[in-house]
């Protein structure tokens, strides 16, 4: 049952990897649908640095992958991966946590409103919730093998 959050927690990591990859190439227009403004103008400029932090971005996001993949059985099993899949979660989890304050900007009326703000984070805590979830499984499945043993 772990696998499959973990997939989902997967296919989530790789549509951000390929959306922030994909920044790079299209630009401006992408760097401000993905609130980054600053980031536009600086490409806009001929500046390296967005595209070397975007490209940051995506190798993070593929290790991320790349961590659930290995817990779901699939391939080499990675050092630390129960305590880095957590970790993962957490950092989702965490992230996907400030959409109570974007919804509290959007009832508000503030200069900080913005629902797409409110959508990335309920993705970002979805994901969180399915390598949460997927950890979650997969450490009561160890448990039932190693009592089953005895």
């Amino acid at each position: 049952m772990h696998r499959y959050y973990l997939f989902l927690g997967v296919i989530f990591n790789i549509i951000f990897a390929v959306v922030h990859l994909a920044t790079i190439f299209i630009g401006t227009p992408a760097y401000d649908f993905l609130d980054a403004p600053q980031f536009g103008k600086m490409a806009a400029n001929g500046s390296i640095i967005p595209a070397i932090t975007t490209l940051f971005l995506v190798l993070l996001f593929s290790l991320f992958a790349w961590y659930g993949i290995s817990t779901a059985g699939i391939g080499r099993k990675l050092p630390g991966r129960f305590v880095i899949l957590s970790l993962i979660g957490w950092i989702y989890a965490l992230r996907g946590s400030a959409f109570v304050i974007f919804i509290y900007f959007y009832f508000t009326d503030s200069i900080y409103n913005n629902p797409k703000e409110i959508v990335f984070s309920l993705i970002s805590l979805l994901a969180g919730a399915y390598y949460l979830k997927g950890r979650h499984y997969l450490m009561f499945e160890d448990l039932d093998k190693i009592t089953a043993k005895r």
